[in-house]
């Protein structure tokens, strides 16, 4: 890979990053009526960056079925591959919260909603979004630590 182009997967990733915590931060503070529209984007927003986050296509065809009879949940769990680990809890005072194991990975990533499908989705956003954050963090290490020299 020459450096012009390892340089534009780095900027790549971290414009991913950026873009996907953002969503993450929306989808978790927006309000229940805006349910279909945020999983909507969601969807749009995980194919576009699907050659980053390594996931597959999503299939609109299906996701705007099931959208427009309000099956928000159903749709959120299209997104997300078979092997998807999750757990949903739905508390007083409409308090959701979704737990997502992605892939073989070991970390829990537990997040809040408005409803139950945008704490899902979300808590799947952090899932993938953790691997990319790593990525940066260990070019930001590597490129700060002193070059070491061989005599």
């Amino acid at each position: 890979m020459s450096t012009s182009c390892a340089n534009e997967h780095v900027h790549d990733t971290e414009m991913w990053a950026a873009r996907l915590r953002s969503f993450a931060c929306q989808a978790m503070s927006c309000d229940a009526d805006q349910e279909l529209n945020m999983v909507s984007e969601g969807a749009l927003l995980i194919d576009a960056a699907s050659a980053v986050l390594g996931a597959e296509a999503v299939d609109f065809a299906q996701l705007e079925a099931m959208l427009s009879c309000g099956a928000a949940e159903s749709a959120v769990l299209k997104l997300m591959p078979e092997d998807t680990a999750f757990m949903l809890s739905h508390g007083q005072g409409n308090a959701c919260l979704a737990t997502v194991i992605a892939g073989s990975g070991a970390e829990e990533y537990i997040c809040e909603g408005p409803t139950v499908a945008l704490a899902l989705l979300t808590a799947y956003v952090s899932a993938l979004l953790a691997p990319l954050e790593q990525r940066s963090e260990m070019r930001c290490t590597l490129a700060s630590q002193p070059l070491s020299r061989l005599h």
